[in-house]
């Protein structure tokens, strides 16, 4: 096996011609090695249908957010309902995940992992504005109370 990595430097000359366009020379030297070499081409390895039977055996389902968004969905029913209009879609997705996974089909897992940890975080930030408007709400009626 030839190492790739160490490129041979080509001869210094002594020319006088060499000396006043050396990017030429070099240029021309670049050229010639460079014919004489194969195209060098990566590729990726693919996953095969082994690899996802293996991958089904040996591994139990990876969590894909499901566990986040049981919690949420408990937390938030008992915060308020707003925040369930995406606890619920991040808990649907998280299930589709594992099943996906479960299949073998690792790029479809990915996808609907992806879009559960969306719908969680945004689940997250709607019930955080929904703590804010419930402690707005009872503040404002407590303070109506006050005048009545």
């Amino acid at each position: 096996m030839e190492n790739t990595a160490l490129i041979p430097v080509p001869p210094i000359s002594v020319d006088d011609d060499d000396e006043e366009n050396p990017q030429i020379i070099q240029n021309e030297n670049d050229s010639r090695s460079s014919n004489s070499r194969e195209p060098l081409v990566f590729t990726q390895p693919q996953f095969t249908h082994d690899f996802h039977l293996i991958y089904c055996r040996n591994q139990s389902p990876s969590d894909n957010f499901l566990m986040l968004a049981i919690i949420q969905l408990f937390l938030c029913s008992l915060i308020g309902v707003l925040a369930l209009f995406c606890i619920i879609p991040a808990l649907y997705f998280a299930v589709k995940a594992r099943n996906a996974e479960m299949n073998g089909d690792i790029i479809r897992m990915y996808s609907k992992r992806q879009l559960a940890l969306i719908f969680n975080f945004l689940g997250f930030f709607v019930g955080f504005i929904n703590i804010i408007v419930n402690i707005y709400i009872i503040n404002l009626l407590v303070s109506l109370s006050r005048y009545q």
